[in-house]
């Protein structure tokens, strides 16, 4: 039996140490080991981090920028956005001054067909796109967005979205997210329900949702058929009960066919 004992523990051992852990807590308590400190935290290792955390944590770059709006200094992590055009406010309340929208459109508007007209056109083209940060987005041709804004009074920016003629508008609104959500506006155009409004106006609605690039019409011989497309299943059932017409499945959504008689020459 070898007479060598281990320098940590003590204990009987052929070389040095008995064990790996028996070395690694003699090298923690030499004085080479406390004279190396984590570059981040500064606590003593024996690499340049004691950790995944602080090595992360030093990597991590820091840009600095100017509010556009209330002139304040802050600090973000990626220059990508700033090359695309962001991080120029250092919040979104500062972002959102930016813009302008009437936010009581929907509660003191003194044209109630127009109210319902821009309603229909929201739940035909539009969604809740962050509840967090109140966003709404809506995705229409480029006409009827400006128009949209013009009754609205809003100044939010049109931007290309993907597809052929297609545009979109993101505005911010916390009362309009208040209203809309309790009327049944969701975050998917899926999942839109009928909202409870009054008789003498859902044909507003219906006429602003047709509004939203939805809407196809075909001549026949002896009547007109209006095609309404909807994604949403209870959307396309108050359609079809108001205007008594007939309600199509399709894939990926519902078509609601509107067959009005032509008069005949005379």
């Amino acid at each position: 039996m070898s007479d060598k004992t281990c320098r940590q523990c003590g204990g009987p051992s052929k070389k040095t140490y008995c064990s790996k852990l028996c070395a690694n807590r003699w090298w923690k308590q030499s004085a080479g080991f406390k004279k190396n400190k984590c570059i981040e935290c500064e606590k003593p290792c024996s690499n340049l981090y004691c950790s995944y955390k602080c090595k992360a944590k030093k990597q991590i770059r820091e840009y600095k920028a100017i509010c556009q709006f209330c002139g304040n200094e802050f600090i973000f992590h990626k220059i990508g956005y700033q090359k695309r055009g962001q991080m120029k406010y250092c919040s979104f309340s500062c972002a959102n001054a930016v813009y302008t929208l009437n936010d009581t459109f929907f509660t003191h508007h003194t044209n109630i067909s127009e109210i319902y007209q821009i309603l229909g056109f929201l739940f035909s083209c539009g969604k809740i796109f962050d509840i967090r940060t109140n966003q709404i987005e809506i995705k229409s041709s480029k006409p009827n967005l400006e128009k949209f804004n013009q009754i609205v009074k809003s100044d939010f920016i049109i931007k290309k979205a993907e597809g052929k003629d297609n545009f979109k508008l993101v505005v911010r609104s916390q009362p309009w997210i208040e209203y809309l959500f309790d009327i049944g506006f969701t975050d998917s155009l899926e999942s839109h329900t009928f909202p409870t409004i009054l008789d003498e106006y859902k044909q507003d609605f219906i006429d602003g949702y047709s509004n939203g690039n939805t809407t196809q019409t075909f001549n026949k011989t002896d009547e007109k058929l209006t095609l309404i497309k909807v994604k949403s299943y209870p959307l396309a059932r108050g359609i079809t009960d108001y205007l008594n017409c007939d309600l199509v499945t399709k894939h990926l959504g519902f078509i609601c066919v509107v067959r009005t008689p032509l008069e005949s020459p005379i």
